[in-house]
């Protein structure tokens, strides 16, 4: 194996990949959002940067006065509505402290600044090929993105199937108004088994719990967001924040303070909201159904496109939508769930939304499979829902890079609907679904993709009693770097 020069950005320290012997002669330094949760890749033999070396001036090690990013890049990177979503995940400058000043207009001098950084981080160690172990959705991970596309370096990402068991290594590149478009490095490798037209029994049995009752089919994630708003959980995890505080700083735990008090607040104000203009019933007549995002997120930022703001994707559906369909709006349960984060909602959207008589906004007692089974089509960014919704013989609109874009069914939006009548995209999505066309669509990403969380299937691809998680194992992540970027080298 030929000495390699990758950047490998951890974008989630709990899956991050490990370090073996063929993963050292890959990776040339290492990037990640909290070095204390990575200590294997701290005895020095591999050049390790934290988050802090590109957002903080006061304690990155780079130096970069040798290193000015052209003005294309910066124009690029600002002109994109991506990179004001993604900053204002952001909620101070510098880790740490509480910038009071903070606004669009001062975030130009931190976007040009931190891209400076990454630039030198990459030029310093001659990196040729970025890998990120999701898609870039924090501003750190998102400023390498760009300083590395826009200087002829590959970028590359480890992102999910439809089956949560298996990955894939796509490349990655930024888009002005799609936030992020990213291939498969896997579509075209010879497989000595590409007559396959059945997947495997895992496969088949997950889409038998995705057709079945929600009670078997309800992601783990949702899981255990119910069981952490248990109040029981609720004390212990208030128990945890207390210890945790010890090691802060004043500072640190004055803000972490004052975030989780705004975060109530705001949960508070949205939930009386939806339950003020939200309907406990099913409306007559044919409709489809909006399933909203948690935001922010990957998965919608930037991941949803164009179409990330829910505002928008109403909008570009009720300009197509027929006369005598309604539209159904339910919102995610995360939304009001999730106890320390601060969601991207205004209580007003919802005010908006119910102003067009045709759309009403669904209370969140209602379970997602009655909505699908009804409607017409089921219309998401990304989320499982639509992969759902197919295993259920309903269509769906994909506003965003959703990993089943191609499956039976499931109409491309991410450019806008397509022309023609709405009804009839509709009716000729839902024709393609059968049984057979959604089993040859699953053989085929098992094809292109690579085997994860063994832990839960085992190699023979048959243990599955229940839906699996939703986290690639560190093993995947591991050969999904090494294998993947095996596959990416004659290519560059």
């Amino acid at each position: 194996m030929t000495c390699s020069k990758v950047l490998l950005v951890i974008t989630n320290h709990q899956n991050r990949p490990f370090k073996t012997a063929a993963m050292s002669t890959v990776v040339k330094a290492v990037l990640v959002n909290q070095p204390k949760q990575c200590t294997e890749w701290t005895d020095g033999e591999i050049p390790l940067y934290s988050y802090a070396d590109i957002n903080s001036s006061s304690k990155t090690r780079l130096v970069t006065e040798d290193w000015i990013p052209p003005q294309k890049i910066i124009n690029e990177i600002l002109s994109t509505p991506h990179t004001f979503y993604i900053l204002d995940r952001v909620r101070e400058f510098e880790r740490g402290s509480i910038d009071l000043f903070k606004n669009s207009f001062t975030y130009t001098q931190f976007v040009v600044e931190g891209l400076q950084r990454a630039l030198a981080l990459l030029l310093l160690n001659q990196i040729s090929d970025v890998i990120f172990t999701s898609t870039p959705h924090d501003i750190e991970s998102w400023l390498v993105f760009h300083a590395a596309y826009h200087n002829s370096i590959g970028t590359y990402a480890i992102q999910p199937s439809v089956l949560p068991w298996r990955a894939m290594l796509s490349e990655i590149a930024p888009h002005r108004t799609l936030g992020c478009v990213s291939t498969n490095v896997f579509t075209n490798q010879e497989k000595s088994d590409t007559g396959k037209e059945k997947p495997s029994k895992s496969a088949d049995r997950y889409v038998k719990i995705k057709a079945g009752d929600y009670k078997d089919a309800e992601p783990e994630y949702m899981r255990k967001q119910k069981k952490i708003n248990h109040p029981w959980q609720r004390l212990k995890s208030t128990k945890r924040l207390m210890v945790r505080a010890t090691d802060l700083s004043f500072k640190e735990t004055l803000q972490a303070s004052c975030d989780k008090v705004i975060s109530a607040v705001i949960r508070h104000q949205l939930q009386k909201k939806i339950e003020r203009v939200a309907k406990g019933h099913i409306p007559q007549g044919p409709y489809l159904v909006i399933f909203l995002h948690y935001q922010p997120e990957r998965t919608s930022i930037p991941e949803g496109g164009q179409f990330a703001h829910p505002y928008l994707l109403l909008g570009e559906v009720l300009k197509h939508l027929p006369q005598d369909w309604s539209v159904l709006v339910k919102e995610h349960p995360s939304i009001t769930m999730l106890r320390m984060a601060r969601p991207f909602r205004h209580p007003k959207l919802y005010d908006t939304f119910v102003k067009d008589g045709r759309v009403q906004v669904v209370r969140s007692d209602i379970k997602p499979f009655e909505l699908i089974d009804e409607a017409k089509a089921v219309i998401t960014l990304t989320g499982t829902v639509g992969f759902e919704a197919i295993c259920r013989g309903v269509p769906v609109l994909a506003f965003g890079h959703a990993a089943y874009i191609g499956a039976p069914g499931v109409v491309d939006c991410r450019q806008g609907l397509p022309a023609g009548r709405l009804s009839k995209v509709v009716e000729q999505a839902k024709s393609s679904i059968t049984p057979v066309s959604i089993q040859r669509y699953l053989a085929g990403v098992e094809l292109t993709s690579i085997w994860a969380q063994e832990e839960i299937y085992g190699r023979d691809g048959c243990f599955v009693d229940c839906v699996p998680g939703e986290t690639i194992s560190r093993q995947t992540m591991t050969d999904l770097v090494v294998y993947g970027y095996e596959i990416v080298k004659p290519i560059r």
